[in-house]
């Protein structure tokens, strides 16, 4: 009994190390949540961009890509209109000196 109780923590434990979730999961949630115009679109795309963009770089370069992701609107002569979304890059110029690129 006490072997099987320990075999489940030992589990347990393995099983919430990694968590199954991305350490920027709720705020890539959040800055690719779709808006205004944009409403009506599917985020998780964005968020699957978001995660990988942000999955092997520095706090403060995450941030940035953060910062840098949102979804556009275009104002055209129809009005405005759902133009998709951004990810920010490690790469970009505003990123640059925060992912030391």
């Amino acid at each position: 009994m006490r072997l099987t109780a320990i075999a489940i923590m030992v589990g347990l434990a393995a099983c919430s190390s990694d968590g199954g979730s991305h350490p920027y999961e709720s705020q890539c949630t959040t800055s690719c949540m779709p808006d205004g115009v944009c409403a009506g679109m599917d985020a998780m795309p964005c968020v699957d961009e978001c995660e990988a963009a942000t999955d092997t770089v520095s706090s403060a370069c995450a941030q940035c890509i953060l910062d840098d992701t949102s979804w556009r609107e275009t104002v055209g002569t129809g009005g405005t209109s759902c133009a998709g979304y951004a990810v920010g890059s490690a790469s970009s110029s505003s990123c640059a000196a925060s992912c030391q690129m």
